[in-house]
């Protein structure tokens, strides 16, 4: 598998940071197998890049989304 930025694991959402060297092909290609993974063991994955930190209100809103998400889903699966 691979090693996760950060990660909630009650949550099971991961936030992995992609710096310029995930540009190359086989990075991208090793970053969607690992993205695969982790959905198939019911993990939300979020990619952020310097983009989304040079502009902090932007990168509040994808993470309070993804939180949301996560509890939602989370909720969800109690309820079954």
């Amino acid at each position: 598998m691979a090693r996760l930025d950060l990660g909630c694991e009650e949550l099971k959402l991961a936030l992995q940071y992609d710096g310029s060297g995930h540009l190359h092909r086989s990075v991208r290609d090793r970053d969607s197998r690992i993205n695969a993974e982790l959905a198939n063991l019911d993990w939300h994955v979020v990619r952020v890049t310097k983009g989304h930190l040079d502009d902090a209100a932007a990168f509040g809103k994808v993470l309070r989304d993804a939180v949301g998400l996560c509890e939602r889903r989370l909720a969800r699966w109690e309820g079954d």
